[in-house]
């Protein structure tokens, strides 16, 4: 597996983080009295990968037991395998972002999985209890992928959150067949805002995403995004079953899902009070799938609810078993926000989504809920998508 990953993150209640935070800050202040100026983060990262990565097996996958413990805000628990992966993420949890002063310049991120790398992951997750707000339970095989990404989970009123983000480019090439399989799934409830359950197989995938779960947040500026993904292999998600309590929390999700290239620019925020809109200038976004070689995408599974009172309860909570070739997409949404800016600025948006003539997809699911029913705005879907252009800008109260 090859990486490379630039991380920044706070939590409020780590000694260990707050360690590295202190130590930064102090070179920080060096580099700035030797310089004199602030010069902005320029980030360069690319990924190869030519070998195969594997991680479990049918007779012993690799298994995560919780012992029927919660996972607290901004907890996650993952069991995965990746062929490629750049990574540049700013993140803060309970306590305000720390980043770089100049803000950051041009991001540039490549990642490539070759025809060699066979990429498995056979894993499981059991006995969870309930996930807080923005926490995770995931099994999960990713061919390549390129991220960048801004996450703040219950930050306190007043928090530094905005920052300048240059020109982004990411380009992602898989060309490894990727296998993920799920012996077992079982969490409890999704009480917490913006919590996920997932089980998921992606050939090419390239994002960028902004989130603030139950956070005071200031919007970002983002100058051109072009991203590019593209998957010449297969991709096969087994999610055989995922045990889910009620999706009580606010923009909750369960999803089982099989994609072959994917870009995505994402802006959620939930619960949450935002001040200032984010910024982004033009959105360039190309991805194909299955345009040289056998590409097909599979995706089965099921998911099902604990307890007869189960359901999606939470406001724009969510239930999804997918699979798609090839998808595009910008979204915005604001989810039972306090507060939000009422207008936000975007340049021209251009996408190009393009599902190959070999790249047949599959899906196969099915969602059971009890009689909790859906809440306002949830929503519960089962789909098939050759390739998707997406636009949209989604508000729910």
């Amino acid at each position: 597996m090859s990486v490379s990953s630039v991380s920044v993150s706070s939590v409020s209640v780590s000694k260990k983080y707050r360690s590295y935070l202190y130590a930064g800050v102090a070179a920080a202040a060096l580099l700035g009295a030797s310089s004199g100026v602030w010069a902005q983060t320029v980030v360069n990262q690319s990924s190869t990968n030519h070998s195969p990565v594997t991680n479990g097996t049918k007779s012993a996958p690799d298994t995560i037991d919780l012992g029927g413990g919660n996972l607290d805000s901004g907890a996650s628990a993952s069991v995965s395998a990746s062929g490629a992966v750049s990574a540049t993420q700013v993140s803060g949890t309970g306590v305000g972002f720390v980043l770089p002063t100049g803000g950051f310049g041009k991001v540039t991120q490549a990642a490539t999985n070759s025809s060699a790398a066979v990429i498995r992951d056979v894993g499981a997750i059991t006995n969870g209890g309930n996930l807080g707000d923005g926490a995770s339970a995931s099994v999960s095989a990713t061919g390549a992928a390129a991220s960048l990404s801004l996450t703040g989970i219950d930050l306190p009123p007043a928090t530094q959150t905005s920052t300048t983000v240059g020109k982004v480019s990411q380009v992602v090439v898989n060309r490894g067949n990727v296998t993920n399989v799920a012996t077992s799934f079982s969490v409890g409830k999704l009480s917490g805002i913006g919590a996920s359950a997932s089980i998921s197989a992606t050939g090419a995938v390239a994002s960028v995403g902004v989130s603030f779960i139950n956070s005071d947040w200031q919007g970002s500026s983002f100058s051109p995004v072009t991203q590019t993904a593209r998957n010449n292999a297969t991709v096969d998600n087994t999610g055989n079953t995922m045990y889910v309590g009620t999706l009580s929390g606010d923009a909750a999700s369960a999803r089982i899902s099989a994609s072959g290239a994917i870009t995505a620019v994402s802006v959620l925020t939930a619960d949450a009070d935002g001040a200032i809109g984010n910024s982004f200038g033009t959105i360039n976004q190309t991805a194909s799938n299955g345009r040289t070689t056998n590409s097909k995408i599979t995706n089965n599974g099921s998911i099902i609810q604990n307890g007869n009172t189960s359901g999606l309860t939470g406001i724009g909570s969510s239930a999804v078993i997918n699979a798609t070739g090839a998808g595009a997409s910008f979204t915005v949404a604001s989810i039972n926000d306090t507060a939000y800016p009422s207008t936000m600025t975007v340049g021209n948006i251009t996408q190009t989504a393009t599902n190959g003539t070999l790249g047949p997809v599959v899906n196969t699911g099915n969602i059971t809920l009890g009689s909790g029913g859906l809440g306002i705005g949830a929503s519960a879907a089962i789909s098939a998508v050759g390739a998707s252009s997406v636009v949209s800008f989604v508000s729910i109260k």
